[in-house]
């Protein structure tokens, strides 16, 4: 697989929505957005309902690293979910 010519930036935050049968677990939906910063194309965007934060990311950038190849650099704040031991196997 060939680098791509630019940055991803990884993002994500939960909306406090619980509804339907399951409202009473307070399970959080939380969008996982892979963003090329370059061109804003989205490499990949999945909601994630109930797993955990540090599981989910390194599944978000495991699908996009296999739908547009890896990237010359990342960008990250270098919180809790980037620096997981799972991140740093992918």
């Amino acid at each position: 697989m060939k680098p791509s010519t630019s940055t991803l930036s990884a993002t994500g935050m939960g909306t406090g929505l619980a509804a339907g049968p399951h409202a009473a677990e307070k399970r959080d939906p939380r969008p996982h957005r892979i963003l090329d910063d370059r061109s804003r194309l989205a490499c990949h965007l999945q909601w994630y309902l109930g797993s955990s934060v540090r599981r989910s990311m390194a599944h978000a950038l495991s699908q996009a690293f296999m739908k547009r190849g890896l990237p010359r650099s990342g960008y990250h704040d270098n919180g809790g979910a980037m620096t997981a031991a799972e991140i740093q196997e992918v």
